[in-house]
């Protein structure tokens, strides 16, 4: 039975991270883009988004 469920587990694993992975190429070209925009510099931008995910994490 559970080698019969492992191909199975292991293919919602790659699409979850493949979801995943798009989400986040997706998030960071639309931070990139707007911070772009408002002429920060990329170092501002590098610590936005640190500080984002912090917060994310401890809440």
């Amino acid at each position: 039975v559970l080698k019969d469920f492992l191909p199975f587990a292991y293919n919602g694993i790659n699409t979850a991270a493949q979801g995943l992975k798009d989400i986040g190429e997706t998030y960071f070209a639309e931070t990139y883009t707007v911070f772009r925009q408002e002429s920060q510099p990329m170092a501002v931008t590098g610590w936005a988004v640190v500080a984002h995910f912090s917060s994310l994490r401890v809440g």
